[in-house]
């Protein structure tokens, strides 16, 4: 089975990079519909059977319709391809309200796009092809550090990776596992990223084939103790 991760999207971002349309709009909105039209086109052209968009569809908390167009063409485009596409939430699409929380990818209009998923609560999907291969995909959107239960940092990180360890938990052992998620990857200072959020630890991917992480726009590698692969994607 072939899976492609997409970065953040950050779909709204840079305008002072575009220019005015005729219409209106800016050229830089156009900038997203052209990349994210030759990823679909790309996954169709390369037996890609799963994406999975690891976080920050948007740049705004609160996008405009026409960004919102932008995003619902490409998944439209994804769910005629007939390839299984997974967005998770990222922090720029998690809105705080009260004790809880909303997103703006809940106001997609994604009803009739039967390939098309939207995570703003952990899960695990899984995924079966045409050839009877499977494969969990645990999904972790944004975790906010209010979230868990601590005095400080590193007690809410560790409560973090037990729910993450909990997660993975939950997918059939007989079948390859990967992770995706947004939020970073500990590195060994809570000073990292300001130290205002919950980190993941390497090890805690232990027992799956692959982590992936958006959140952080670099695309880097780690290989933890137990050799097993963590990554940030990039954006």
């Amino acid at each position: 089975m072939k899976i492609a991760i997409l970065g953040d999207a950050h779909i709204g971002a840079s305008h002072g990079l575009g220019k005015k349309n005729k219409d209106g709009t800016n050229s830089r909105q156009d900038d997203y519909k052209a990349t994210l039209n030759w990823v679909a086109d790309y996954c169709l052209e390369n037996d890609i059977e799963v994406l999975v968009q690891t976080g920050d569809l948007f740049e705004h908390r609160n996008p405009s319709r026409h960004d919102m167009d932008v995003a619902e063409d490409f998944l439209k485009k994804m769910s005629a391809y007939g390839i299984t596409t997974q967005i998770i939430m990222g922090n720029h699409d998690y809105k705080k309200s009260g004790t809880s929380y909303t997103s703006s990818l809940q106001n997609l209009s994604i009803d009739g796009f039967h390939e098309v998923s939207v995570y703003i609560k952990p899960d695990v999907a899984q995924v079966i092809n045409s050839l009877g291969e499977r494969v969990n995909i645990a999904l972790m959107p944004f975790r906010d550090k209010r979230m868990y239960d601590g005095k400080s940092l590193p007690e809410k990180t560790l409560n973090f990776n037990k729910e993450i360890m909990s997660l993975i938990k939950k997918c059939n052992s007989k079948y390859p596992t990967i992770f995706v998620g947004h939020n970073f990857i500990y590195e060994g200072s809570y000073n990292d990223f300001g130290a205002t959020e919950v980190f993941a630890m390497k090890d805690t991917f232990y027992g799956i084939q692959a982590a992936f992480m958006g959140h952080y726009h670099t695309s880097k590698q780690f290989i933890n103790k137990k050799n097993k692969r963590v990554f940030y994607t990039g954006s």
